[in-house]
């Protein structure tokens, strides 16, 4: 029985020595630059994505400039505690706790969020 079914399937396969037309459509759509320096070259084939009117979902707000605009947190103590929390960041998200040196009163920013601190020098106080 099994042996029947797959004579059938294979008869039904039309076979041809002709070679199926490459399909030569090149998406032009605007090419714009993500945040990671993402751009296409005109013609690559990784355009095509973007036929049939679909569009990068691009957003106009890149973190690095948000973070920017954030004010650097002066604190008194000589290490200062980063969990990200003073940034709005939910604990969920898996921020660890990172202790940042603030000895040398320069503006440090933690690893992960990117918040900036800096220590208050003693005659600012």
């Amino acid at each position: 029985m099994l042996r029947r079914g797959f004579f059938c399937a294979r008869s039904v396969v039309r076979m041809s020595s002709e070679k199926a037309p490459a399909v030569q459509k090149v998406a032009t759509v605007d090419n714009q630059v993500t945040h990671t320096g993402q751009t296409f070259p005109e013609g690559d084939f990784r355009m095509n994505r973007y036929l049939g009117g679909k569009k990068k979902a691009l957003s106009a707000r890149w973190a690095i400039d948000m973070i920017a605009e954030e004010p650097v947190i002066m604190s008194t103590q000589r290490r200062h505690m980063c969990d990200g929390t003073y940034g709005g960041l939910n604990q969920a998200v898996g921020h660890p706790r990172v202790w940042i040196n603030l000895d040398d009163g320069e503006i440090h920013d933690c690893s992960y969020c990117g918040l900036r601190y800096q220590m208050i020098k003693k005659e600012d106080k």
